[in-house]
């Protein structure tokens, strides 16, 4: 299980109006109280995250990924080369490229379906019949639940941010 902690930036103009007006009003005057320097950090990152958390909280997104032991280094080079003509399609918008990668999607695809079969077919043959070693390698294979979730975390306060 991976664990990313984005910020949900807004991408709209009242956001950044709103966003530059109440860090305009911040008292960053009060971190000048602290004469030792990491309290004056401590109280400008309080001060400053404060505001952040207002206008893009942190949100937490849980990935459950289940494992890919079939991934060989062959595939994971495919994909690199599929993620570079994606990202050359995304900046140039040309024919070619989204051509290039749409192909490369495709073998990509076509790979792990192939790896996984063969992964799951050795798994099969090596558990000798034995059907609870079957089941367990099926129920690997099957997705359960949902593939990602999104929770909204609230923000944490400091010792030196206002109540």
């Amino acid at each position: 299980m991976e664990l990313h902690w984005p910020r949900n930036f807004e991408k709209n103009v009242p956001f950044r109006n709103g966003f530059i007006h109440d860090l305009a009003n911040v008292p960053f005057h009060t971190v000048d109280l602290f004469d030792d320097p990491d309290d004056q950090v401590n109280a400008f990152n309080c001060l400053f995250l404060q505001i952040l958390d207002e206008h893009a909280p942190i949100k937490r997104i849980m990935i459950n990924l289940r494992p890919n032991p079939f991934i060989t280094p062959e595939i994971k080079g495919r994909m690199n080369t599929r993620d570079m003509w994606h990202k050359k399609a995304m900046k140039t918008n040309d024919k070619l490229h989204w051509n290039a990668y749409r192909l490369f999607r495709q073998e990509v695809k076509r790979k792990i379906k192939l790896a996984e079969k063969e992964h799951v077919r050795s798994e099969i043959l090596k558990s000798n019949g034995n059907s609870n070693s079957i089941w367990k390698i099926l129920n690997r294979c099957l997705l359960k639940g949902p593939f990602t979730q999104a929770i909204f975390v609230a923000p944490t306060r400091c010792n030196f941010c206002p109540a």
